[in-house]
This record gives C-alpha cells, structure tokens and sequence, in this order.
C-alpha cells in the first residue's frame, strides 16, 4: 500500500499575505471593505511641510495682495505672517522663535490655523 502525503493550507478571509494598501496607507486593520475605501487626494506624505521658512518685511511682499489672508503670530519683540495661499499647499510650518519651536499648521478644508509653541529648549 502506497502512502502519500497531502499539505492543506487554508487561508481565512481576514488573513492577508500582504497587507492592502491604498495611496500609501496600509489596510490590514481596516473596519471596512478595502473596496469601499477610495481616494481622498494626495498620497501619504504628499503634502510637504515647510522645514525652513524664510520671511521678507512686509514693504517687500510683493507676491501678496492687500487683502489676502494670514495666519499671524507675535511675541516680544517678533511677529510672523503665515500667508495662506502658501499654508493652502502645504499646511504646516515648522519654525522657531528665538528658543522657542513653533508648528504652524492650517487646514484648507475647514479654513482654521493653528500655531503652536513649545517651551524653551
């Protein structure tokens, strides 16, 4: 009698080899069907943040209107503007004041700003 040997692999649907993944984002966990996640705009990091800001004094902003919008920010002696045509594309600034860290951040889907400062370093 003649032996042979059979390997059975069985796979349940909430085991995946690979992980989906969609516009960068891994779904393994998600909560719903993958195929009802669609796209909502850039990628997983495509919107680039802002790492080295630089200023020019207000008589110079020539790329900006007299109505056009910012997100301001004073302290002591130093205050900054945060022109929103450019938080528009990138969102977040990552700056300093004096010790002191700042992160700007503004959304364009709901039109609120934020900055927020770190204690002294």
């Amino acid at each position: 009698m003649a032996w042979t040997t059979t390997l059975l692999c069985v796979v349940s649907e909430g085991t995946h080899a690979a992980a989906a993944v969609k516009n960068g984002f891994e779904l393994g966990d998600a909560t719903i069907p993958v195929h009802e996640i669609r796209f909502g705009g850039p990628p997983r990091d495509g919107i680039p943040a802002i790492d080295t800001p630089w200023f020019v004094r207000a008589d110079d902003a020539r790329f900006l209107a007299d109505d056009d919008r910012v997100l301001g920010f004073a302290r002591g002696n130093a205050s900054k503007a945060y022109p929103i045509r450019i938080l528009d594309r990138h969102e977040i600034v990552n700056d300093k004041n004096g010790d002191h860290g700042l992160l700007v951040t503004y959304c364009p889907l709901c039109g609120t700003g934020m900055i927020w400062v770190d204690r002294a370093t």
